[in-house]
């Protein structure tokens, strides 16, 4: 059978350390990945209303652009006026496929976002965990040597320094 001895050392404190040691790295690891996450995000944040600023003006110089109609008052159609309104009809359609692109990457990194939070609690489970294990072996062995001292004292107290009576 197992001595008294036998648990004290077993490697379940150190096993413990070492999960909370690596959950503490992991948690490092994706806070940093959120951090980069995050500023990429407010960069395309930030992207997206300058975008939606120079669709505004776009759609104003159009507006402004097709209020002066292509035909001159001769009944002739102004070639410039139409390369115009095509060259600002396609500087629009560049810029909405722009925001598109980039509400499709701020969605990406939503998702992204959203699976490295939940790995984040995972970690953070593991590492409360194996501290709270490292602690209740720990507390576990304290007791353990108490009732070894206490005997230890019982038997000096008493004069019986029979070592086999352990």
């Amino acid at each position: 059978g197992r001595g008294v001895w036998d648990s004290v050392g077993d490697g379940g404190e150190e096993r413990s350390a070492k999960d909370s040691d690596d959950a503490s790295a992991e948690i490092k690891a994706l806070e940093e990945e959120r951090r980069r996450i995050n500023k990429q995000s407010e960069s395309c944040s930030e992207k997206a209303k300058g975008i939606a600023s120079l669709i505004q003006e776009t759609e104003r110089s159009l507006e402004r652009h097709s209020s002066s109609g292509s035909l001159s008052p001769g009944g002739t159609v102004s070639l410039s006026h139409v390369k115009t309104t095509r060259r600002l009809n396609e500087e629009l359609e560049g810029l909405i496929r722009s925001i598109d692109d980039n509400r499709r990457v701020m969605k990406e990194l939503n998702a992204e976002a959203i699976g490295v939070n939940e790995k984040l609690l995972e970690a953070e489970r593991r590492r409360r965990h194996a501290e709270s294990e490292g602690k209740r072996q720990a507390e576990g062995k304290l007791r353990l040597v108490g009732a070894v001292v206490a005997r230890v004292v019982e038997l000096t107290e008493d004069g019986d320094w029979n070592v086999h009576k352990c």
